[in-house]
């Protein structure tokens, strides 16, 4: 079973988008890892992350793309810090 998603969120895409953010300290690079770790498992469940939602929700359309992407940052910053750092240590919200 392949996972797909109509959005263009990859991990590269998450390190492109959040770089920027992240010199202003919005995300970390643990932030970014538990981030990516987590579109990993959620893929291997056939379920689409939370980081993955709030990017096809945020940054999929509209003219302020600045913007999205900032609002886009924030919330990978609040998914991170929600996330257990080590994936089976703790559940999801």
């Amino acid at each position: 079973h392949t996972h797909t998603t109509a959005c263009s969120l990859s991990p590269s895409h998450l390190s492109h988008k959040t770089n920027n953010k992240r010199k202003k300290g919005t995300i970390s690079q643990k932030q970014k890892r538990i981030l990516l770790t987590d579109i990993i498992t959620c893929s291997a469940k056939g379920e689409f992350s939370m980081v993955e939602v709030a990017f096809e929700l945020l940054c999929s359309e509209g003219d302020d793309i600045d913007a999205a992407e900032e609002e886009f940052a924030d919330q990978c910053r609040v998914f991170a810090m929600s996330l257990p750092e080590f994936p089976g240590t703790a559940s999801r919200f």
